[in-house]
């Protein structure tokens, strides 16, 4: 798988740097003159092997073209699809003629549907150009009358230049997105036009005198985009359309198949022939690169059953439709699709059946009904389709809601990528998970009877959604069922009863409500449903594996998960089958007895009944002003109310509340912190013991394991504790560590700096001062402390 992932990886890059180049929007008109130069068409040219070369480029309004070589009096042609479709033969005449316009008795078979035919000579000196347009109607190809409005010609010996208006040449619809196009030149010496030369592109079944009066032009130029600033260089992207292959060079009959085709690099190949065939070359190989689309229409393209020297297969997108086949069945080696893959109508797509013929995906995957209403289908072989890229969300579609599309192997290598099933699949052997999800919505993975249908989950790389397999559950000894290794195992032990057919279905990335105590009653995110065409089965004796993936336990500890049963899921309906263990596993097993039920629901739920408050750390710092910082984290809590925050200052003393914190009853948990300010002015003792009480809104209480906080000796706290704050009555408190020291300097001043009071104090065994502030008037104060041999403290109150 890794092999195969690096050669696409390698093919991308060589393909990045084949993209089409892009050419500059003619900001200045040729000047038609006779005199060419390549700086005039943009540099956009292409010479043949005879030496002539064309020129091309263009603005909103017209065509530019020069042609150089041959002979002054010799025709040149040019053949345009001003509304390409794929395949670009098909449809009817509405879409354009398959083939050329009858001149000189030469009628071309043409690679699209052409809208409009150029001819351009110089007939005795005389300059003529003229375009025909198809006319769209009758049963056979026709061309409509010469038209020659807003066509300009210049030239002067064999040099050529014209300038077609948009308009004329697409019957006033303007300038196209796109087109398609190819030109050569004939000579006239023996009075007819079979012979040409002068080809952009190269057309061998056309060369020269090749064909006759009925030369098959396979190769032709793509233009696909015509927009100011991204115009596509007109001779940058070469296609092809298999138009068949002569029984000789020397008649115009044509059979439609080619039992060799070799090696080939274009934009887009088209095989769209009835009753055609084309078989690539198993003895000398050849690389197939195809930059745009790989199309087949009608008729078969088969891969062939080379052996080591089959070429490699890499292209843009894969179109197979009508009634085309894409017979890959033998093929040795891979096709590696960069973009889509798209199956409509009746067509066909066939992988091999041999070794390295697997199918990579870039992008989609879709199998649609054609206009009649005929399914596509795809027959996966024994084959891989692997998706693969880098953030791309890649689609699998069936339009038919009754069609599952099959694969045999389905590989996920699309990093930081995901495929979303727009409709349900079939995997008859398995899905291998690398990297990437597969998202199925509404839908399903359908998995066969393989033990290992799905192959290394991972949390980065798995199924979200919906999983489905069916397998035979038997009596005692029948053997274990594994379903796929979705997750679920039953085996049968000593059951007297065989409950038959039983179909599991896996969804992950989804959790059931109403499932066990903890976690807001969410399950994990994985159940598994369980149905039977017979409803129930008694006389069951088995044991049931539940297996998960870490990721997906939906914040439930390991420890607290426990197995819970359902009869049809509703949430409040689930009966837990076993306790929670301590158990690391992510496999829980049960031996299950008795009646089982169809619609019968299996998840995992929290078992264990939830505390109010789960406290992850408590603990107390010291601060450099002698108070304590306490600091707490829980990681759950419910129904609490809040923390009251109780000290002790020795070992023997009573616990006394200090502070209050209200919770925030976060089911994540919060992070608190509380600063005991009163530690500051308590009795010295050496250690400060802290404990919280946690208090339910029941009225429960439990408490938190002790902090301690280092007080040290000697230093005594310089904070002032005023009380009340803002004092409303006759006395404010201040409470320091010298407060019961004698000749002490208390004073009261105001904003101003007026003295209001001051006191000198007695010896006492107060922790606290008393200063009488009734007569105060209402206001801002500050009260100052000056204490013997340090700095004057300062605390500020307010009075009302």
């Amino acid at each position: 798988m890794n092999k195969l992932i690096y050669s696409i990886g390698i093919w991308l890059f060589a393909l990045l740097l084949a993209l089409p180049s892009h050419a500059q929007y003619a900001s200045t008109a040729p000047v038609r003159d006779g005199n060419i130069s390549a700086g005039e068409y943009n540099n956009n040219s292409f010479t043949t092997a005879n030496n002539g070369t064309w020129y091309m480029t263009w603005d909103a309004n017209y065509l530019y073209i020069a042609k150089t070589g041959g002979q002054e009096a010799e025709p040149n042609y040019m053949y345009l699809d001003v509304d390409p479709t794929l395949p670009v033969t098909g449809g009817g005449l509405e879409k354009g003629n398959l083939t050329g316009n009858i001149d000189y008795g030469v009628t071309p078979v043409l690679p699209f549907r052409a809208d409009v035919r150029v001819f351009f000579r110089i007939d005795n000196g005389n300059r003529y150009v003229e375009i025909r347009r198809r006319n769209g109607t009758g049963p056979n190809a026709t061309w409509g009358n010469p038209i020659q409005t807003n066509l300009d010609f210049f030239s002067t010996g064999t040099n050529r230049e014209l300038r077609l208006s948009w308009n004329t040449l697409t019957n006033n619809l303007g300038i196209p997105p796109t087109f398609n196009w190819l030109g050569y030149a004939s000579n006239l010496s023996n009075g007819s036009d079979n012979y040409r030369y002068d080809q952009a592109p190269v057309n061998p079944k056309a060369l020269n005198n090749t064909g006759g009066n009925a030369p098959l032009t396979e190769y032709y130029y793509t233009v696909l985009n015509t927009a100011n600033g991204s115009a596509t260089n007109p001779f940058s992207l070469k296609s092809y359309t298999f138009l068949g292959n002569y029984t000789s060079s020397t008649n115009n009959t044509i059979v439609p198949n080619d039992d060799a085709f070799g090696a080939i690099e274009v934009w887009d190949y088209t095989m769209n022939l009835a009753d055609g065939r084309i078989s690539r070359n198993s003895s000398t190989g050849g690389d197939w690169a195809i930059g745009g689309s790989l199309v087949v229409g009608n008729g078969v393209l088969y891969f062939g059953d080379g052996g080591n020297n089959f070429g490699n297969t890499n292209v843009g997108n894969v179109r197979v439709l009508g009634n085309g086949i894409l017979d890959m069945n033998q093929t040795p080696k891979p096709l590696n699709v960069r973009e889509d893959v798209d199956l409509t109508g009746g067509s066909q797509l066939v992988l091999s059946g041999r070794t390295f013929g697997d199918l990579a995906v870039g992008r989609n995957f879709y199998v649609r009904d054609g206009l009649n209403t005929t399914q596509a289908t795809f027959q996966p072989g024994v084959r891989a389709v692997s998706f693969f890229g880098t953030g791309v969300t890649h689609t699998i579609q069936a339009n038919n809601t009754t069609y599952q599309v099959p694969f045999s192997y389905l590989d996920l290598n699309s990093q930081s990528g995901s495929i979303v099933l727009a409709s349900s699949i079939f995997v008859s052997k398995q899905v291998r998970f690398s990297q990437g999800l597969l998202i199925t919505g509404n839908n399903f993975v359908q998995l066969d009877g393989a033990v290992d249908g799905l192959m290394n989950e991972s949390a980065a790389s798995h199924i979200v959604g919906n999983t489905r397999i069916t397998q035979t559950l038997g009596t005692a000894q029948s053997g274990t069922k594994y379903f796929g290794n979705v997750g679920f195992v039953l085996t049968p032990q000593n059951s007297t009863t065989a409950f038959g057919d039983v179909t599991i279905t896996r969804v992950t990335g989804t959790a059931l409500t109403g499932v066990g105590v903890g976690n807001g009653t969410a399950s994990i995110q994985r159940y598994f449903v369980l149905t039977s065409p017979n409803t129930t089965a008694t006389g069951l004796d088995l044991q049931l594996q539940f297996s998960y993936r870490p990721d997906e336990q939906n914040n439930i500890p390991t420890g607290n998960l426990a197995l819970y049963q359902s009869q049809n899921g509703a949430p409040g309906t689930f009966l837990r089958l076993t306790a929670p263990s301590a158990s690391t596993s992510t496999t829980i097993s049960y031996n299950y007895t008795g009646m089982l039920t169809s619609g019968t629901y299996f998840t995992l739920g929290d078992g264990v009944v939830p505390l109010p408050v789960t406290l992850v750390s408590f603990t107390a710092t010291p601060t450099a002003q002698g108070a304590a910082l306490l600091h707490w984290v829980t990681a759950s809590e419910t129904n609490s109310k809040g923390f009251t925050i109780e000290r002790q200052l020795g070992s023997g003393s009573a616990w006394q509340q200090v502070g209050y914190v209200a919770a925030s009853n976060a089911a994540t948990g919060s992070t608190y912190n509380y600063t005991d300010k009163s530690l500051t002015v308590a009795p010295a003792t050496p250690v400060a013991y802290y404990r919280l009480r946690q208090e339910d809104f029941d009225g429960a209480t439990s408490y938190s394991p002790v902090a301690t906080v280092a007080r040290p000796a000697g230093v005594a706290s310089t904070e002032l504790l005023l009380s009340p704050v803002p004092v409303t009555g006759a006395n404010l408190s201040v409470t320091f560590a010298e407060a019961g020291q004698a000749g002490l300097e208390i004073a009261v001043v105001n904003t101003q700096g007026q003295n209001m009071l001051h006191y000198t104090t007695v010896a006492s065994a107060e922790t606290a001062l008393s200063l009488p502030v009734e007569k105060l008037a209402a206001g801002v104060y500050i009260v100052s402390v000056r204490v013997p041999g340090q700095p004057v403290r300062h605390a500020r109150f307010v009075k009302l």
